[in-house]
């Protein structure tokens, strides 16, 4: 068994021995606990396939993905891999990875992808966003759908001399009653384009989706683990304009904007936490502006013009 956690939260990895290097090398970013106590939540592989979906209600469906609800517990499975979290969010159970080869992406993607379910739990609530802390000491978010440009933002901002505390993958919870960011060590993973626009990275191996890895550590950036409250919210956006811009959008705009690249729109009423977390999500960008970062043809050009837009917003 290997003892891990993150933000507090104590997590037990049960793994056969033959993938113990394995999980050890996916999962190397979070923390060892300094001392022993009992697991709060665990994560175990198992040989059995995929449970019957017959009783199940599915609440999202999508090229790369089917989500299914039951009493309390989810279902994801795409294929014969699958996901499926208990109803009280204590245990997460994995399929075995379908290639042997790949086991490190495979068992770091499907640990990823329960933890955003399970540790709803425990008060943490995905975002499917990115955040950095400014220079000037303004904190922002980044966030949008895959392909919108956060990772290209992201690293044109770390680049410029901001804090770094991921790309993708956020959570928020309350903390000392406030709303914070908190982060999930996980290693950029970035389009082809985007290594073209920053060739000094040292870009690690391609994974299914074209995408090539970039640790943490190979980002030249200092490193962040927990932001308060943002003063910006950025949403990019791959346009074919020729010259980036920024634009001011509502408040109102950003809310509708940011839940979408939350957990919430996939559950729906199958969230019995729903109202919390919506609720934990306004307070969390109640003093925030809103903008449309709009990416043109110069955006890969020259990184440094998104970075002098964000740090030039009143």
């Amino acid at each position: 068994m290997i003892a891990l956690q993150l933000h507090g939260v104590r997590i037990a990895v049960e793994v056969p021995a033959r993938y113990e290097a394995d999980a050890r090398l996916a999962l190397a970013a979070l923390e060892v606990p300094r001392e022993s106590c009992a697991a709060e939540l665990a994560f175990a592989m198992s040989p059995e396939p995929r449970p019957a979906v017959a009783g199940w209600t599915p609440v999202l469906e999508t090229d790369d993905i089917t989500m299914l609800v039951r009493d309390g517990a989810v279902l994801l499975y795409k294929d014969a891999s699958y996901v499926q979290v208990t109803a009280d969010a204590r245990r997460i159970v994995v399929s075995e990875p379908p290639d042997a080869a790949f086991a490190v992406p495979y068992l770091a993607a499907m640990f990823q992808t329960g933890i955003m379910i399970a540790l709803r739990a425990h008060g943490l609530y995905y975002l499917h966003a990115g955040a950095l802390a400014l220079g000037s000491g303004r904190r922002l978010l980044i966030a949008g759908v895959s392909g919108s440009g956060k990772t290209t933002t992201t690293l044109a901002l770390a680049r410029a001399g901001s804090t770094l505390l991921g790309d993708d993958t956020m959570f928020f919870a309350e903390r000392e009653g406030r709303a914070v960011v908190l982060a999930f060590p996980r290693a950029l993973r970035v389009a082809p384009r985007t290594q073209a626009a920053f060739p000094s990275f040292a870009f690690g191996a391609m994974n299914d989706k074209g995408k090539r890895e970039l640790p943490l550590a190979a980002v030249p950036a200092a490193r962040g683990d927990r932001m308060e409250a943002p003063h910006l919210v950025i949403f990019p956006a791959v346009t074919s304009d020729d010259a980036s811009s920024i634009h001011s959008i509502s408040p109102a705009d950003g809310l509708v904007r940011l839940h979408d690249s939350s957990a919430a729109h996939a559950f729906g009423e199958a969230r019995r936490d729903l109202a919390r977390e919506l609720a934990l999500l306004g307070r969390l960008i109640a003093d925030a502006t809103m903008w449309e970062l709009r990416l043109g043809r110069d955006a890969l050009a020259t990184p440094e013009r998104i970075a002098a837009l964000v740090e030039g917003l009143p």
